[in-house]
């Protein structure tokens, strides 16, 4: 048998099963501290109160990542709102958007098409795990063929770029050969 008291079943109500809620409730009304109940029994409350609070934490510290990007970018701080943003989609569990809509944004005006796609990514994955956010991650879905098409256009004119660019090179080398035949 283990010991827990009043004021601790209180803190962890959510997670204490009926019969204990009772018993508690019994030990108040005589005047009681605390009651004794299965350690197996105790140590499952304190894990399911644990991790519960471990998720609570870790919303917190979500939530407290996405004001100082925020924050960054309302200051014009884009490189420091950037890092804020892609560390909280890596290091939280926590299944919100708003790190992955403002990186998708900021690459998007940047025309950094391949990060923005990368986020897309991670987005789909972290998001479609989940059945009640299947929705969300189709949004995502949808938003990487648009990327897709934009990072090909790029491609393409960056292409065109490159080949203008060694035209222009050839021509103005064939020019240089005919101005100056005796260097060649």
């Amino acid at each position: 048998m283990a010991t827990l008291t009043i004021e601790e079943a209180d803190k962890m109500l959510a997670f204490i099963p009926k019969n204990i809620f009772w018993k508690t409730q019994e030990a108040l009304d005589k005047g009681l501290t605390y009651i004794d109940i299965p350690l197996d029994t105790l140590q499952r409350i304190y894990k399911k109160y644990k991790d519960y609070q471990s998720l609570v934490d870790e919303q917190d510290r979500c939530a407290e990542l996405n004001n100082f990007g925020m924050a960054a970018e309302r200051v014009g701080n884009i490189e420091d709102a950037i890092r804020i943003y892609e560390k909280n989609i890596i290091l939280t569990r926590v299944f919100a958007t708003h790190s992955f809509d403002r990186l998708l944004v900021i690459y998007r005006r940047m025309e950094d098409y391949v990060n923005e796609k990368r986020v897309c990514k991670a987005a789909i994955s972290k998001f479609g795990k989940k059945t009640q956010y299947k929705q969300l991650a189709e949004k995502y879905r949808k938003r990487l063929i648009t990327i897709q098409d934009k990072l090909s256009k790029q491609l393409k004119t960056s292409k065109q770029q490159e080949k203008n660019t060694n035209n222009q090179i050839n021509n103005n080398h064939g020019q240089f050969q005919a101005n100056y035949p005796e260097h060649f």
